[in-house]
């Protein structure tokens, strides 16, 4: 995998142009300043559910996660690129008292869709008879994209496509979207098709075909990308796999968890009930912020740095409430600029990974209304310790502007502790120590 060209579109956040403007916490246009409020689509049918027997519910389904992993020279590649990026935080840090002033050159932006990117692929299925993809289960976005077979970008042809020809169950919308994100653009269009996840299948679920790609950005890993943000993300529901199978009522629970080992080989997606031997710690479950668009978003009120002689808060919240977004399709933490260079300074280890131990806790106070709750990161999930001892934090900067913003996103690096729960009616998310 070249590291300059991990990209898709998959990142949490599409700038959708046309009639349909949608957006994804980055897909991974997070670096792009810009939050569009999506505009509803025209004529879009609602789709009937099909009717469902209840009794026949699933209890729990896993779908397993595989970790891609880079090579010996890609990862020393990465690694290069975050410290770069942390170099150029703090020195513009010095240079301006707000980081709205900040601003973002074009190969700023490709490096940080590249330090964005999760890692982790599983499979999905569409059409009849079916046909595999492998894609990023992404909690920042909320519509499944895979390649079409009519796209004959490079991109595309690097990848398996899907060939619509071959499905008896296939119904074009005739629906159009272009969407433009970093360096790259691509042209879609919404379909109609089986879409099967483990056991379960959802006839008639909508959902992109890509038909051409322009730009660098799509030497992709992966076939596609999963979105399963809130329904109301997209402003047609009907486009959220995750609210049909809710319709459908084929989980006995509607919800759906996380859990990545840190070395990857375990790492699954679980639907319904979480099996208690993965995590140690009761699920604390926090209400999703009433401001939130569609995304798992809750209320922070400050990160701490936690030594043996107490504890210092950064004043990251001034208000004393940030946004804090739990996305499974970014690896890394991000947070704003001015906010991360104070991380990072807090949190600095003069480049030096001997001890680790000595090295301050991380800690995360979120909270609702029913109260607050701490979940603290140790170093040796926050850095990165290379083979020179050198050391990195694991967080990039993301600039989201108001209303949507700012953000702070608790990737996989805070999911390598935590297992994350994301639960629907009412919507909530729960976090306990992972197995």
């Amino acid at each position: 995998m070249r590291v300059h060209s991990i990209l898709l579109l998959c990142c949490s956040m599409f700038l959708m142009q046309e009639t349909m403007s949608l957006i994804r916490l980055g897909s991974k246009h997070r670096q792009a300043n810009i939050l569009l409020n999506p505009i509803p689509a025209p004529n879009v049918r609602v789709l009937i559910a099909t009717k469902f027997d209840s009794k026949n519910a699933l209890s729990h389904m896993q779908i397993p996660l595989r970790k891609i992993v880079k090579t010996l020279s890609e990862e020393e590649a990465y690694y290069t690129m975050l410290a770069d990026h942390h170099t150029s935080v703090l020195s513009l840090n010095q240079k301006s008292n707000s980081y709205l002033e900040i601003r973002t050159s074009e190969n700023e932006k490709i490096d940080a869709y590249t330090l964005q990117l999760s890692q982790f692929v599983g499979d999905v299925s569409v059409g009849t008879p079916s046909q595999k993809f492998g894609v990023i289960f992404d909690t920042g976005s909320s519509i499944l994209w895979i390649n079409s077979q009519k796209c004959t970008s490079k991109g595309c042809l690097d990848h398996p496509r899907f060939n619509s020809s071959a499905s008896t169950t296939f119904i074009e919308t005739h629906i159009g979207s272009s969407v433009t994100f970093g360096t790259g653009n691509l042209d879609g269009q919404y379909v109609e098709d089986t879409v099967q996840i483990g056991p379960i299948k959802v006839p008639h679920q909508r959902w992109g075909t890509i038909l051409t790609e322009t730009g660098d950005v799509f030497g992709l890993t992966f076939d596609g990308v999963l979105g399963l943000a809130l329904p109301n993300l997209d402003p047609s529901p009907e486009m959220s796999l995750m609210g049909t199978i809710i319709k459908q009522k084929c989980l006995a629970k509607n919800q759906f968890s996380f859990y990545y080992d840190r070395v990857g080989q375990q790492s699954a997606v679980l639907f319904g009930e979480v099996p208690k031997k993965l995590f140690v710690s009761p699920i604390q479950h926090i209400l999703i912020d009433d401001r939130s668009p569609g995304y798992w978003q809750v209320e922070m009120e400050d990160i701490y740095a936690v030594t043996k002689t107490g504890e210092k808060a950064l004043g990251l919240c001034p208000d004393g409430s940030c946004k804090a977004v739990l996305d499974t399709g970014t690896s890394l933490l991000t947070a704003p600029s001015d906010a991360l260079a104070t991380i990072l300074s807090e949190f600095n280890v003069a480049n030096n990974c001997d001890d680790i131990n000595a090295l301050p806790d991380m800690k995360f106070v979120l909270k609702d209304k029913h109260g607050s709750y701490d979940f603290t990161l140790e170093p040796k999930y926050y850095l990165r310790k290379g083979g020179d001892s050198s050391c990195l934090v694991r967080a990039m900067k993301l600039e989201v502007n108001a209303p949507r913003g700012p953000l702070f996103i608790l990737g996989n690096v805070f999911m390598e502790k935590f297992l994350t729960v994301y639960a629907f009616n009412p919507d909530r998310v729960g976090i306990a120590t992972a197995q």
